[in-house]
């Protein structure tokens, strides 16, 4: 286990706004992305209750505190910014000792989700043309192991892409299904 330095240096270097909060809801540590985030020096929080300091998330985290159940995607507002909270409790055996608060802008989710959507978009598009091609397309890591072969492939040598996918290319070129 890390020393309580080098954890906080590790927690500091996260992407996602980290505060704790005790069993009563009183803040014990707030990460610089915390910071950040809210636009706020969370420093000058420790010690406060968590309904001083952050008022929008006091519901989620009292809930949290009192079920010992994880509260997660929580959308809250502040400071004009729409975040997403996810707060998830500090368990020593059947006690709940306190709650950890992750905190990220809704911008990042946004940007990833369009990125993933482009990425959806593409790779369909990738696909219908792979699979319309009348040319034999084989697709192939830097090893030489087959990742994917299209359907005119598949019907000009005989054979089905669930055999040879995984294999080396050599794989085929043994088996006389291809020349040198």
């Amino acid at each position: 286990m890390a020393d309580t330095p080098q954890l906080n240096t590790i927690i500091d270097a996260a992407s996602t706004g980290i505060i704790s909060v005790d069993a009563r809801g009183s803040i014990l540590y707030c990460n610089a992305q915390a910071s950040t985030i809210l636009d706020y020096d969370v420093a000058g929080t420790i010690g406060e209750h968590i309904a001083v300091s952050y008022p929008k998330m006091t519901q989620p985290v009292n809930q949290c505190l009192e079920t010992g159940e994880t509260r997660l995607g929580r959308h809250i507002q502040t400071a004009g910014k729409e975040l997403v909270l996810d707060v998830t409790p500090i368990l020593e055996g059947a006690a709940i000792k306190g709650a950890v608060c992750c905190i990220k802008d809704m911008n990042e989710f946004e940007a990833a989700a369009l990125q993933l959507e482009s990425y959806k978009r593409l790779n369909k598009q990738f696909e219908t043309v792979f699979n319309a091609s009348s040319d034999g397309i084989w697709v192939l890591d830097n090893t030489g192991a087959i990742i994917d072969i299209n359907s005119t492939a598949q019907n000009y040598i005989g054979i089905k892409a669930e055999a040879v996918i995984g294999k080396n290319i050599t794989y085929l070129v043994e088996k006389g299904y291809m020349d040198r």
